[in-house]
């Protein structure tokens, strides 16, 4: 939320989606596991690491080295953006089918696990993804001026409560609360910003290839221009304020960044309302959220990735 508020006031694209990414969430649990820390370790890093990707944002920024993604090519961008739709799709799979299986990195180890444990299938949770379907379908097709996807949890939450006095029990979402947000001052400890730095770096360049893809084929698609510097500026504001708000390293969305497009978003400002709304809703609604089937989340990720 707060990188979907922070990020669009400095950015150029106006459809691009600031948040946590498969790609950047993969690339933080390797730099842990690498540098052994554990979830506590981790969790106490996690906002200086943010810390200096931001600083490193801001670094690129100035110099202009996003212009290198230039150099870029449209195909590098295409298998790129496929790549990642392909590891979104593979990694909801499990969630559809109901399973329990151990979260990878790659498309082919997150596709092997899913072989692995096919056989642990839920019936619940196929019969949510197929009420799901036959809920979202028709609504994207004939009711788009709806926000037809939230239209689609609320009706399928209450579908799930109804089937639950049957003794249907796909597994739900865990409810969240205002409470349970963290904002703190980040411990800075100089030996960590050696040992994190190269880590910092890297997630920095994954972040602005990333966003640099999503945003180059959205505007092709829309006809506009986009400078990546100042969009990597965009960034490494949404990061600063993820590591005072205790949230994980940001960059461009694919699945939020479409959907956004898709959803005929005019101007930046979608991004801000987009993320008031999720506060609001935080405070709001957070309790309820645990009336809404993973499977059915899972199955509506699936077909915008």
């Amino acid at each position: 939320a707060l990188s979907s508020i922070t990020g669009p006031c400095l950015a150029s694209s106006r459809f691009v989606m600031l948040g946590p990414t498969n790609a950047t969430a993969v690339m933080l649990l390797s730099t842990f596991l690498t540098l052994g820390y554990s979830p506590e370790q981790a969790l106490i890093a996690l906002p200086v690491l943010l810390l200096l990707v931001g600083v490193f944002m801001f670094a690129g920024a100035f110099i202009r080295i996003a212009n290198i993604t230039q150099y870029v090519s449209r195909a590098v961008v295409v298998g790129y953006i496929s790549a990642a739709a392909c590891l979104i799709i593979v990694n909801q799979l499990k969630t559809v089918l109901g399973l329990h299986v151990p979260r990878a990195g790659t498309v082919a180890q997150s596709l092997q696990n899913l072989i692995q444990g096919i056989s642990e299938t839920s019936m619940p949770a196929l019969l949510t993804t197929g009420l799901t379907l036959v809920v979202y379908l028709p609504l994207k097709r004939w009711a788009k001026g709806l926000p037809t996807i939230a239209l689609t949890l609320v009706i399928v939450g209450g579908l799930g409560v109804a089937l639950a006095q049957y003794g249907v029990h796909p597994e739900m979402l865990a409810p969240v609360s205002a409470a349970s947000w963290r904002f703190a001052l980040p411990q800075l400890n100089l030996s960590e910003f050696a040992t994190l730095a190269n880590a910092a770096l890297a997630i920095s360049f994954l972040s602005l290839l990333e966003s640099s893809s999503i945003a180059k084929t959205l505007a092709a698609q829309s006809g506009d221009r986009v400078d990546l510097n100042q969009q990597m500026l965009s960034m490494g504001a949404a990061n600063f304020a993820c590591a005072f708000g205790g949230g994980m390293a940001v960059s461009g969305s694919l699945t939020r960044s479409v959907l956004n497009f898709k959803s005929g978003a005019k101007t930046a400002v979608s991004s801000i309302f987009s993320g008031c709304l999720l506060i609001a809703g935080l405070f709001a609604l957070g309790p309820f959220i645990r009336y809404i089937p993973k499977p059915a989340l899972a199955v509506l990720v699936i077909t915008v990735g």
